[in-house]
């Protein structure tokens, strides 16, 4: 039988997380699966894994050229032991690792990059750098156009790009607006910036009084969240629901989706909004996945990054539209 390691940080709630567990369910019906992570964290923080997919944990988080190496170093021991047929990694400092664990081991290696490049990697020499690290792969997976043309052209022509997968979920429900409410999805993170919701919500929220602002996703700015809708005074008016397992029926239900990040690579979230017929509103973000996605989509509006104002245009334009 035929045997793959997947490597990602963690298997915490997010897209690439979603994606690789998606993956590696599948494949586990054909071939045997080793997931390796940086670190497991409690199961209530976590995507359930189905079983029989054979789990590692490195247990080594602390950054710098130290902790890297400490990484690099027992990943390359797991990988040799195991020995596999292939290896796949997901995200910026996981490929790196990986590429550079797997040097001179006669083992198939691909990684996948899910995130604006510039972001994961950086400008300059350490673009430079990336693209050599990146040589050493036997392919390469993006999301975007924009991401791949990050690199060498000698690491494009052994790449290929990929959306992400949508649920069928996501078909068999159609936008039915049943609830007065802009939902937001994801990570309550830097990248989403959830604050800018906050603030776009903040300059329309006098003028539709029936409208609230809803958001699915746990994350570190949540108590920013919290203090940012005081300041406006919305207590009443926006809800942080958490994760939630039956997304699909809030956001089918909901007037509009919106996503504000100032970066990401093919946005799952959004991609199920789309799905479903949802009106969506989203930052016209790198590496250009959102932009992609429009084709087609008469549903879809685009707006600036970090621009409140005009986000709030847009959102105006489509309960507008819908009332």
């Amino acid at each position: 039988m035929k045997k793959i390691v997947l490597y990602i940080d963690s298997m915490r709630r997010g897209g690439a997380q979603r994606v690789i567990k998606n993956i590696a369910e599948y494949l586990s019906d054909k071939c045997e699966v080793i997931l390796i992570n940086d670190i497991i964290f409690d199961a209530t923080a976590e995507y359930t894994i189905k079983p029989g997919i054979k789990r590692v944990n490195l247990n080594l988080v602390a950054g710098g050229a130290v902790g890297n190496f400490k990484r690099i170093k027992k990943l390359r021991k797991i990988i040799k032991g195991e020995n596999p047929d292939v290896v796949l990694s997901f995200l910026g400092p996981c490929n790196i690792r990986m590429l550079v664990a797997t040097i001179a081991l006669k083992i198939k290696k691909y990684v996948s990059v899910r995130n604006d490049p510039y972001y994961e990697y950086g400008r300059g020499i350490k673009k430079f750098l990336a693209g050599k690290i990146f040589s050493l792969a036997d392919g390469c997976i993006f999301q975007t156009k924009e991401a791949k043309s990050y690199f060498p052209k000698r690491v494009q022509k052994k790449s290929t790009v990929i959306w992400n997968p949508v649920d069928n979920k996501f078909y068999e429900n159609t936008w039915h607006c049943e609830r007065d409410e802009i939902a937001v999805v994801g990570r309550l993170q830097s990248q989403k910036n959830p604050l800018l919701a906050v603030e776009a919500f903040s300059l329309i929220a006098s003028k539709y009084f029936d409208i609230n602002l809803v958001f699915y996703g746990e994350g570190e700015l949540k108590e920013k969240i919290f203090k940012k809708v005081q300041e406006f005074g919305l207590e009443s008016r926006v809800n942080v629901f958490g994760n939630v397992e039956n997304i699909e029926e809030f956001v089918s239900t909901s007037k509009v989706f919106l996503m504000t990040s100032d970066f990401e690579g093919m946005p799952n979230a959004l991609m199920e909004a789309m799905a479903m017929g949802v009106p969506c509103v989203a930052t016209d973000c790198p590496c250009g996945g959102a932009r992609e996605l429009t084709e087609g989509f008469a549903e879809m509006i685009l707006v600036p990054c970090k621009n409140a104002e005009e986000i709030t245009k847009k959102l105006e334009q489509v309960i507008s539209d819908d009332s």
